[in-house]
């Protein structure tokens, strides 16, 4: 009995001094939200769609948000930096592009589209946005990390998969595959898993140091001038600092940004179909087990269709349809150049130098077809620093303004885009290589 009643008094005594710190908790709470630093501060509004929808001049983006539902998506889960045009900058954008300003006047999925390449998955202060390298936070006593190179960031928009018309070939007992013109007889067809969502450059002073850039350079690809001292988020300048929400930042911006297109939809948009093609022949695709299974109802046995992976092995040192640059990593840091010659600049070069070989660029060897190519990619950006003081290409060729004739200039997503009305001549065929390139005729002497 003596034991039993000991045990009960400690039980009590457990229960009430349990109690006594709760009460003592309760107690204190009550004398901290009276005390200054414990109070929220003045800067915080709230989360960042509450923050956002509180301010005079974002109402058309506040709405934009709340009709695809990113009001709420903000306001409970994980952390932004979200860059927002204000109310004057996107009546004029919508109605010359599309007639209106009224939200609910446009279209559902242009709505999305702005909202999400407005967005960074992660809050990022203006200080943060201009210290990062691909290898993390610079640090300015250490030489090699010491210097912002990493000027691009990811946002919350991602392509949709998208399906390829695909002609299927034999060599040896091994088929591959080819990308084809939509028109094409006898195709599959083969659907590519959009691995990455797309991504937007940042311009600031210390990057541009970094890189040798000066305000001409980024000029030349977004039309209107850079000022010292400012942070541009694509083709629009940060106005102010940032706003303080609860889970991330807010700024203010001059401009709509426009998801910037990748190397693929560049080519795309122009009359570039005989380069592109020649790309296209190098395609190597990869089935995506987990990402056909992760489709919705593959786990229920509903019909979904096969996902692959596409690239172009080694053969060129980009992947044109990829936003990724390298990996995940890299991509923060990484850009490649890509000059495109015009479908009448590839007529020109091949009645001048392949004639030989046939009729057309189909009937050029495939080694050939890789050596032009790759005259015209580089491994870094280009800018007009480089085709001021020239820029070498991926076949290690020394590249000059006097190779080519522009046309057209636009920055993209994965790569900066030169239209050509006039192609680079490969070095390979004025050295004494040249025959084997251009003289089907050509056998090598022995020796």
């Amino acid at each position: 009995m003596l034991i039993k009643n000991q045990k009960k008094k400690t039980a009590l005594t457990s229960i009430l001094l349990g109690l006594s710190v709760v009460l003592f908790c309760v107690s204190c709470t009550d004398r901290f939200e009276n005390i200054e630093k414990y109070q929220r501060p003045e800067r915080l509004q709230g989360k960042i769609f509450t923050l956002i929808a509180s301010q005079k001049n974002m109402s058309i983006f506040s709405q934009f948000m709340i009709d695809t539902g990113y009001d709420k998506v903000l306001d409970k889960t994980g952390t932004y930096a979200v860059f927002v045009p204000s109310d004057s900058v996107m009546k004029i954008y919508l109605t010359e592009k599309y007639g209106t300003f009224d939200p609910a006047n446009i279209d559902s999925t242009v709505k999305q589209t702005i909202v999400k390449y407005h967005i960074l998955p992660m809050p990022w202060s203006k200080d943060q946005l201009q210290n990062l390298s691909s290898r993390g936070w610079i640090n300015l006593s250490d030489i090699s990390n010491n210097k912002p190179t990493a000027f691009k960031r990811r946002t919350l928009l991602r392509e949709s998969n998208r399906t390829y018309k695909v002609q299927r070939f034999l060599s040896g007992t091994a088929p591959y595959d080819i990308i084809v013109p939509e028109n094409t007889a006898g195709t599959v067809d083969r659907t590519v898993y959009s691995s990455s969502p797309k991504y937007v450059p940042l311009f600031f002073d210390g990057f541009m140091s970094a890189k040798g850039l000066n305000a001409a350079d980024y000029s030349f690809y977004f039309e209107r001038p850079y000022t010292s001292g400012q942070v541009y988020y694509a083709n629009s300048q940060i106005i102010g600092n940032e706003i303080f929400a609860e889970n991330g930042f807010v700024y203010l911006i001059d401009k709509v940004v426009e998801p910037l297109k990748n190397a693929e939809q560049l080519l795309e948009s122009g009359s570039y179909g005989t380069f592109l093609q020649l790309i296209h022949n190098k395609s190597v695709f990869q089935f995506n087990s987990a990402a056909t299974l992760a489709q919705q109802g593959a786990s229920e046995g509903m019909q979904v269709p096969d996902l692959y992976n596409l690239n172009y092995s080694s053969t060129f040192p980009i992947n044109i349809h990829d936003e990724l640059v390298v990996s995940s990593t890299y991509s923060v840091e990484r850009h490649n150049g890509l000059l495109a010659p015009t479908d009448a600049a590839m007529t020109a070069f091949f009645n001048e130098y392949l004639k030989s070989w046939g009729s057309n660029w189909n009937s050029v060897p495939k080694n050939i077809q890789r050596l032009f190519v790759n005259t015209h990619i580089a491994n870094e950006a280009i800018y007009l620093k480089d085709i001021n003081n020239g820029f070498y290409n991926s076949a290690g060729d020394f590249i000059t303004k006097n190779d080519f004739e522009i046309e057209r200039a636009q920055y993209g997503s994965n790569a900066t885009f030169l239209g050509l009305k006039k192609a680079i001549v490969p070095k390979y065929f004025s050295c004494v290589s040249a025959p084997l390139f251009l003289d089907p005729s050509f056998k090598a002497p022995y020796f």
